[in-house]
């Protein structure tokens, strides 16, 4: 071959070279949402990247094989085109046949190599790593194309190496794992934020929010021991004045001792004071919305045995109204949650229930308590509710 021709095929080998290389790194740097996206929008181009993505090994096997070809090509034609070039212009320099020889050809060897490794593989891969996916789909269409044509070869050959492989436990994925786990979740948003592509605050928040299905109710639970009850005989007043001591606007009702009691007594009943043997058994009714009906009247359930929960707001309206009214005519049943229920789980469960405080239970054993308050403070931190003191300072709007 003249050495003219040997010139253009080499620069032509050259830029195969570099389109190999582009699509290699192009297909494992894209992103398949984007691709889908461009898909659904009815790009061609991107239908075959993505098709591309879903058999990665053999693109990646397409790509190894272009590069291979394209980089003995062109050792076998650049370097002793430009050896031929090199070499009369040496001699004639004055240098022996010999010196003049091996120094064209080292030179050659120099230039073919800086050419290659610029042009052909770091160009190529900067661009395929900087757009990705613009890469993937500008360059998939002839990929694909060729590996069509190379298919028997490149199906012998990588099933040949994934053959190799399996003596070592190794086992070849056709694609690369998109999904991402709680651990990488994090290290992507403390990324994310090092980087300036979130800010500290919406970290926290996304932060808090890979924690909700992390813990379970029982990490978050109120003891009973801290829980703010009313007998269920107290009157509508004796829940206000429960509600103002505390700052609680939602009090668990507990079954009343039997006997007369004073309401002043009856008002500051504590859960703690009754055994946990004394829990409520988890029933079916047990875990229904919590407006569903008390089956049970708390008179005759043992006392402290938790029957409710009444909100302040309710007390307040039966007492404007000039009504009657105990602590158990104005609560709701009580909801219940397993202490293993995951926080994600008990805020969607609670919700749909419109259940702002529910009982927590093993083996149907009452543990204690949880508030969707505090479990939506594990996500957005903390908020003041309606019972909460206003700080000195704080101008209402």
């Amino acid at each position: 071959m003249s050495p003219t021709w040997a010139g253009i095929v080499s620069v032509l080998l050259l830029i195969g070279n570099g389109f190999f290389v582009a699509a290699e790194f192009a297909l494992v740097a894209s992103k398949r949402y984007r691709l889908e996206h461009a898909a659904a929008d009815g790009s061609r181009a991107a239908r075959a990247a993505l098709e591309g993505s879903r058999e990665l090994s053999l693109m990646l096997a397409g790509a190894q094989l272009g590069i291979t070809l394209c980089s003995l090509g062109l050792g076998a034609l650049a370097e002793p085109a430009i050896e031929h070039l090199l070499h009369p212009l040496l001699h004639a320099a004055g240098l022996p046949d010999v010196p003049s020889s091996i120094i064209a050809l080292l030179v050659a060897l120099v230039i073919v190599t800086f050419l290659h490794l610029v042009i052909g593989e770091m160009m190529p891969k900067s661009w395929a790593i900087t757009d990705p996916e613009r890469s993937a789909t500008l360059l998939a269409l002839p990929f694909r194309g060729f590996v069509r044509l190379a298919r028997p070869a490149l199906v012998g050959l990588n099933g040949l190496a994934n053959v190799a492989l399996k003596p070592f436990g190794v086992h070849p994925q056709d694609q690369l794992a998109q999904a991402h786990g709680p651990e990488e979740m994090h290290i992507l948003l403390e990324r994310s934020r090092a980087e300036g592509l979130i800010g500290a605050e919406q970290t926290e928040l996304l932060t808090s929010m890979l924690k909700l299905q992390e813990m379970t109710v029982g990490d978050l639970l109120i003891p009973d021991d801290q829980l703010v009850t009313v007998a269920a005989g107290s009157s509508a007043r004796d829940v206000e004045e429960a509600s103002l001591r505390s700052g609680r606007s939602r009090l668990a009702v507990v079954a009343s001792p039997p006997g007369p009691s004073s309401p002043g007594a009856s008002s500051s009943v504590s859960a703690a004071s009754s055994p946990v043997s004394a829990a409520v058994p988890v029933s079916p009714a047990a875990s229904s919305p919590a407006s569903a009906a008390l089956s049970v009247p708390a008179a005759a359930l043992p006392a402290g045995t938790v029957v409710g929960v009444v909100h302040v707001r309710e007390a307040v309206r039966a007492t404007t109204a000039g009504v009657a009214a105990t602590a158990e005519d104005l609560m709701d049943r009580p909801f219940t949650l397993d202490c293993a229920v995951t926080l994600t789980d008990a805020v969607t469960e609670m919700r749909a229930a419109r259940a702002q405080l529910a009982m927590v239970t093993r083996a149907g054993e009452r543990v204690g308590f949880v508030a969707l308050e505090d479990l939506l403070e594990q996500v957005i931190g903390e908020f003041d509710d309606e019972t909460d003191p206003i700080p000195v300072g704080r101008r209402m709007r």
